[in-house]
């Protein structure tokens, strides 16, 4: 009888000892909130990360629970712009480009959930850039604006030629995209540009894509002003390569036709001319990437470019314009997945 009533006592004891510690803490303490809230974030992201919904002979998530990653950037801004004006002696264009922007991104993901930030070297580099870009298997878009003040370069004017100083031409533009993959449970967009999958078979997939842009600027010397605006919608293609488990070389390229696509120029408040489409404008974009995966480690180089171009006329003297800007950026990244 007493050995049985130790025995009893053993399992109860643990039992016991757990409810006091439970107890220790008041059951609306901020602690106990704290704490029972981090572990329902932690079941869902766990849940989360835990779901395949696209097809794992083709496309996987990883399961590691953290993720220690770091990419540099460099980013290249050129713009261009003519004006033929029929029936005047006014010709002019700008050829410009602004010095190459650096940035150094640090970033620490849990679960699949990635938190970072990046600082641009060198510090004083007057030109900035801030985005919001999500990359999914089946949607993708990004939220760009950036400001430029060292574009340089020059100036042609009733044939003679002006050199243009960095604050000369102080730039600002928003950038707004976004991207549907039709294929998407076996073609992984994510997979080269942020790594967030990984591509096990060689796929590829038609895509949809929506577009817009906002660009304006002040030539300082004479207080002229430019605006240009445009939206479309198009679509392209992407393809992923697996030539073997620790390579994935990606592609794609995409035509985005504009529906909008207007310019304006002001050469003071009461003197504006506005420019209508002449013809379609295009918003050319493609992406390339090539990522090396050893175990939990990973490295890789890719890049985004894309070209604008907004061809318009004026409509009381039928002048053309033309203007375009391209956007290139190279990365480089590595990453360790514990």
């Amino acid at each position: 009888m007493l050995r049985k009533a130790l025995f009893i006592l053993a399992l109860l004891l643990p039992v016991a000892s757990r409810a006091a510690g439970e107890t220790a803490l008041p059951p609306d303490s901020l602690k106990t909130k704290v704490v029972r809230t981090a572990r329902k974030v932690d079941h869902f992201l766990l849940k989360n990360q835990q779901k395949q919904t696209t097809n794992t002979d083709y496309i996987f998530k990883p399961q590691q629970k953290w993720l220690f990653r770091t990419r540099s950037d460099l980013v290249f801004n050129l713009n261009e712009f003519h004006y033929d004006h029929r029936g005047t002696l006014l010709d002019y264009g700008m050829d410009l480009k602004a010095k190459p922007l650096f940035r150094q991104h640090f970033g620490v993901g849990y679960r699949g959930v990635i938190l970072g930030f990046g600082i641009a070297i060198p510090f004083k580099n007057k030109d900035k850039e801030f985005s919001l870009k999500v990359y999914a298997n089946r949607l993708g878009g990004e939220v760009t604006y950036g400001s430029i003040g060292s574009y340089q370069g020059t100036m042609d004017l009733l044939g003679m030629e002006f050199d243009v100083k960095p604050g000369d031409m102080p730039s600002h533009y928003i950038r707004v995209g976004g991207y549907y993959a039709f294929n998407w449970k076996k073609f992984s967009m994510p997979a080269a540009m942020t790594q967030a999958f990984i591509q096990r078979k060689s796929a590829g997939s038609p895509l949809a894509t929506v577009g817009f842009r906002a660009n304006w600027g002040e030539y300082r010397p004479n207080k002229s002003r430019n605006r240009h605006f445009f939206f479309g919608i198009g679509g392209g293609y992407g393809y992923n390569w697996v030539p073997s488990e620790h390579w994935l070389l990606h592609i794609s390229a995409t035509e985005t036709l504009g529906l909008v696509g207007v310019s304006r120029i002001a050469a003071s408040k009461d003197n504006v001319t506005k420019f209508g489409m002449r013809f379609l404008p295009l918003l050319t974009a493609g992406n390339a990437a090539v990522i090396f995966y050893y175990k939990r480690f990973y490295t890789g180089l890719f890049a985004t470019a894309d070209v604008l171009f907004i061809p318009t006329q004026e409509k009381q003297h039928k002048g053309k314009y033309f203007y375009t800007m391209s956007h290139v950026t190279a990365h480089l990244t590595v990453g360790f997945r514990l």
